[in-house]
């Protein structure tokens, strides 16, 4: 989600200026009041449509239920990580994504917190432990790459060893 596109279209017709509302975030032209209802609406848009979805991915029933199911779960995710998103950029965080159009480290990390809060320590555990086993795939490719000598444990190594 590009975070000007919904800024523009979120608070667009509350700002006159667009450019400084891009800026600097609609935290500087609006109160609490208006951003906590601003992120309510958002809130109840985004859980209708996931419901909806939802409800019609479990509308075949029987055995079509094996394919639905995951695609449900998805579907749940992907909203639930669309409203993080959402509700990061109403209360004044930066662009999560960086020139090249990945998440930043700091997005997925806030992004994982967000999960956490909205969804419970034990939905939010399994789903660091599914995106740790990826992220781990993705060190075992990393590390070798790098020299051993620039790496902080380095040193460690050497005075353990005597």
């Amino acid at each position: 989600m590009n975070r000007s596109e919904f800024l523009v279209k979120v608070f667009g017709d509350k700002v006159e200026d667009i450019n400084q509302l891009i800026e600097e975030g609609p935290q500087a032209f609006l109160s609490i009041e208006d951003l906590d209802r601003a992120a309510n609406n958002r809130i109840y848009s985004i859980v209708a449509q996931s419901s909806t979805l939802s409800f019609a991915t479990g509308l075949p029933g029987g055995l079509a239920m094996a394919a639905t199911i995951p695609a449900d779960i998805t579907q749940f995710y992907g909203y639930s990580l669309k409203l993080a998103q959402e509700i990061s950029y109403i209360y004044g965080y930066e662009d999560i994504w960086n020139q090249q159009g990945e998440l930043t480290e700091e997005a997925k990390e806030t992004l994982i917190l967000y999960l956490g809060i909205m969804l419970g320590v034990s939905t939010a555990s399994s789903a660091v432990r599914v995106l740790s086993g990826k992220l781990s795939v993705q060190a075992l490719k990393k590390i070798p790459q790098k020299a051993l000598t620039k790496t902080i444990y380095y040193p460690c190594l050497l005075y353990t060893s005597d």
